[in-house]
């Protein structure tokens, strides 16, 4: 058997739950009706971006109120990567709602796939725990793609002008080599050392990170070449009137 066949033999296909923006504000909405601990705020629902998805990383079954003994519900654990701030959101939800929810087939390994719910293969109800894909390859790189679908593309101007003085500072070879490292898996960027020699290179390498997270691997190094072509115009006219006098 070669090894592809023996890593198809380890794998297994699982679903993961998300929410759109859509169940997200219809969960805000029900908040008050429903009246579990862990409730979403409809202003902060309304304000998230459209057609993304916000995976549930972790979920369990729940059967408390306000201290006071419950119906079984369900208690899920947000990814909010797609959000302006980030971060995670916490709701408590009806068992009926969470059956509602869309799910995404992820590949994972067998012996982790294990851990999740035994009878549906979507992740539904069952176990104490629910599976967290959050630390598989497959998963990561579909909530990359996400990520970076939803970014800009088209950098602002004061992004290019930032982008131009970092070129400026540190030079082409330097800027390309640091936001090269943002797109790294994250299991390659673990085994990079910080080789940042000064507190001002840091601070450029925080302001790469913040256009990386705003704007798209192409917008980036589209404005990137838009700034090199004018600096090699200006030494290809030096060389020229140098060679003509």
């Amino acid at each position: 058997m070669n090894k592809t066949a023996k890593l198809k033999t380890k794998m297994a296909t699982r679903y993961v739950k998300y929410f759109t923006k859509e169940l997200l504000q219809e969960a805000a909405r029900n908040a008050e009706t429903w009246d579990f601990n862990r409730q979403l705020s409809q202003e902060a629902m309304d304000a998230l971006p459209s057609n993304c998805r916000y995976p549930v990383e972790l979920w369990l079954t729940h059967q408390h109120r306000h201290g006071e003994p419950a119906e079984e519900h369900i208690r899920a654990q947000v990814a909010m990567n797609a959000a302006p701030k980030g971060g995670v959101a916490f709701v408590d939800m009806p068992v009926e709602f969470w059956d509602r929810l869309p799910a995404y087939p992820v590949r994972i390994r067998k012996a982790v796939a294990r851990y999740m719910s035994a009878g549906s293969g979507s992740g539904r109800w069952g176990s104490i725990v629910g599976y967290n894909p959050c630390g598989e390859p497959e998963f990561q790189e579909w909530r990359r793609r996400e990520i970076e679908r939803n970014k800009e593309t088209e950098l602002s101007p004061d992004a290019c002008k930032t982008l131009t003085q970092v070129f400026q500072d540190y030079g082409a070879e330097w800027t390309y080599e640091t936001l090269g490292r943002f797109y790294l898996p994250p299991a390659e960027m673990a085994k990079l050392k910080a080789n940042w020699k000064d507190e001002r290179q840091l601070a450029a390498v925080m302001t790469l990170g913040e256009i990386f997270q705003s704007y798209t691997r192409t917008a980036i190094y589209d404005a990137a070449t838009a700034i090199e072509k004018p600096a090699e115009m200006i030494a290809d006219k030096e060389l020229s009137t140098g060679a003509a006098a």
